[in-house]
C-alpha cells in the first residue's frame, strides 16, 4: 500500500473479461490505515516533483524542513482526527494534512486524537533550524556542520554568522561559548561548513548577530550531563530552550522533570520571560508550544512551596485586590500554568482581603464562561453545562469522567493533597492542553470555593 495510493493520487480500476466483453469498474476505496507520510520536493534539472514518502517507526521531523504537510491516515473517520505533540493539540486534520510549521517540535511523540480513541505514529517532531547535520571531527579530519539554506561562510564574524558550543569544562559544569571566527576553515561553502572544535560538544548553534538560526545535539549526551548534575540552573534552563534542545523526547523528558521540580521557579523565569540568556544571545521571537512545555513538567506537580515566588514571577502581585479586571487576568495565568498555582493564589489572596477575593472569583467565573460579571444564575448554569460538553468533546473524556477528575482533584488539594494519582495524572494532561478543559477545572474550582463559603448561587 503506497502512500499515493492510500491518499488517492493514483486512481485504481479493474479489469475484467464477462461474457468475451472487456469491462473496467472503478471500485470505491475504504482505508483503515495508522500511518503518516511527508509530502518531499524531488529537483531534476528544471523541474520538481512532488513526492509523498511513508514515515516508519522512530523517525524524527525537522519542522523547519521546506516542505509543505504530512499526511495521517486514522482507522477513524479522518474528519474526526486531531493531531497532537505529546498531549498538546495542534489542530484538526483537514483532510488528512497538517501543516510541519503548525507543529512546536519540542520532541513530543506524534499522536492522533479520533474521538475517544489515541493513536501514537511513533514519530517526533524536532526544531533544528537551517542544521541539517552536524558531523563531529574524527581523528584529525575536521567537524561538518551541514545546512539546508545556504549561508555564506565568509559573513562569520561579530556583525554576522557565529557558532555556539556547549560543552562540559573540567569541573563538568558546562559553558555556552561563541566560537573563534577561524573555527570555520576554508574550504567551507554555502551549505557545508567545515568547522575546527576541540572534543565533541553536547550540542552546537548556528546565530546570527544573536539570533538562533539552527541547532544540532547529542541528546544523549545532554542527558548524562542532566542525570549528573544535583540541579540545573536557571542559565542552564535558558541554553536548553534557545538552542532549542527536544525538551519532550520521552526519556529526556523524565530526566528533565526531577530538575524542574527542584526549581520551577528558575524554570518559568528562562522559559516564560526569557531570562538569563547567555551575553551576546538574543532570545526567540517565538517559539510555539512554550506554554504547552511548562504545563507539561508543572500542571499536575506544582511544588505548592515555591507557589507564591511563582505568583510574584507570573504576576507581579503588589497586595492590592481593588482593580478586579486585572486580577481577573492573574488568576487566568496562575490557572493556564497549574491548578494548584490558582489554588495557593486563592489562599493568598483570601487571607489579604476575603471580601474582594470573592467578588473575584465571581467575575472570573463569569469572564470565564464569556458573561459580563452581572449575568444571572441562569446564563451562568447554562454556559457551564456547554462548557462541560465543550471540553468532554475536545479530551475525547467522558462527561461524568471529567467531573469526577475535576472534583476529585479539587478536593484534594483542599485536604493538601497536591498531586493527583497516577490513573488520573494522564487524563489530566489531556483536559491540560486543551482551553476548554483548563476554563472547566479553573471553573469547577471556583464553584468549589463558593460553595465553601456558603454561597449556592451556581
Amino acid at each position: 500500500m503506497t502512500p499515493e495510493l492510500a491518499g488517492r493520487q493514483r486512481r485504481v480500476r479493474v479489469r475484467f473479461v464477462s461474457d468475451a466483453k472487456r469491462q473496467t469498474h472503478e471500485p470505491q476505496l475504504s482505508f483503515c490505515l495508522l500511518s503518516a507520510a511527508i509530502l518531499r520536493s524531488n529537483q531534476d534539472q528544471n523541474t520538481t516533483t512532488f513526492t509523498l514518502e511513508a514515515l516508519r517507526a522512530g523517525t524524527e521531523l525537522n519542522r523547519s524542513e521546506g516542505t509543505a504537510y504530512l499526511r495521517v491516515w486514522t482507522p477513524e473517520p479522518e474528519n474526526a482526527a486531531t493531531i497532537c505533540e505529546g498531549d498538546c493539540q495542534i489542530g484538526r486534520a483537514r483532510h488528512g494534512r497538517v501543516r510541519l510549521r503548525d507543529i512546536p517540535g519540542h520532541g513530543g511523540e506524534l499522536k492522533i486524537l479520533s474521538g475517544d480513541e489515541i493513536h501514537s505514529l511513533d514519530v517526533c517532531c524536532l526544531d533544528k533550524g537551517c542544521v541539517s547535520a552536524f558531523r563531529p571531527g574524527l581523528l584529525s579530519s575536521p567537524a561538518v556542520l551541514a545546512l539546508s539554506d545556504p549561508k555564506e561562510p565568509g559573513e562569520v564574524g561579530e556583525d554576522g554568522y557565529l557558532l555556539w558550543q556547549w560543552t562540559t569544562e573540567t569541573n563538568t559544569k558546562a559553558r555556552l561559548h561563541c566560537l573563534p571566527i577561524d573555527a570555520v576553515l576554508r574550504g567551507s561553502n554555502e551549505h557545508t561548513w567545515k568547522v575546527q572544535l576541540s572534543g565533541q560538544p553536547m550540542a552546537i548553534g548556528l546565530a546570527w548577530k544573536g539570533c538562533w538560526l539552527g541547532a544540532s545535539w547529542d541528546v544523549d549526551q545532554i542527558l548524562h550531563y542532566i542525570e549528573m548534575r544535583t540541579d540545573l540552573s536557571e542559565s542552564e534552563f535558558a541554553i536548553l530552550k534557545w538552542l532549542r534542545v527536544p525538551v519532550l523526547k520521552p526519556r529526556f523528558s523524565l530526566a528533565l522533570a526531577k530538575k524542574i521540580q527542584r526549581a520551577p521557579c528558575q524554570f518559568i523565569r528562562s522559559w516564560l520571560k526569557d531570562s538569563a540568556i547567555p551575553q551576546g544571545l538574543r532570545p526567540h521571537d517565538n517559539i510555539g508550544g512554550i506554554d504547552f512545555v511548562v504545563r507539561h513538567f508543572l500542571w499536575s506537580s506544582f511544588p505548592p512551596s515555591q507557589a507564591r515566588e511563582a505568583m510574584g514571577i507570573l504576576t507581579g502581585w503588589d497586595g492590592n485586590l481593588s482593580h478586579s479586571d486585572r486580577y481577573i487576568g492573574h488568576l487566568g495565568q496562575l490557572a493556564d500554568v497549574s491548578p494548584v498555582l490558582m489554588w495557593k493564589g486563592l489562599e493568598c489572596f483570601l487571607k489579604h482581603d476575603a471580601r474582594n477575593t470573592l467578588e473575584l472569583i465571581r467575575a472570573f467565573t463569569c469572564a470565564r464562561l464569556g458573561l459580563t460579571s452581572n449575568a444571572n444564575k441562569a446564563w451562568i448554569r447554562s454556559r457551564l453545562e456547554f462548557l462541560e460538553k465543550r471540553a468532554a468533546q475536545v479530551t475525547g473524556i467522558n462527561g461524568d469522567r471529567l467531573s469526577d477528575i475535576a472534583n476529585g482533584w479539587i478536593k484534594s488539594m483542599h485536604q493538601n493533597v497536591w498531586q493527583p494519582g497516577d490513573s488520573e495524572r494522564l487524563e489530566l494532561a489531556r483536559i491540560g492542553e486543551t482551553q476548554s478543559g483548563r476554563h472547566y477545572i479553573s471553573t469547577s474550582m471556583c464553584r468549589y470555593w463558593l460553595m465553601l463559603s456558603g454561597e449556592k448561587e451556581i
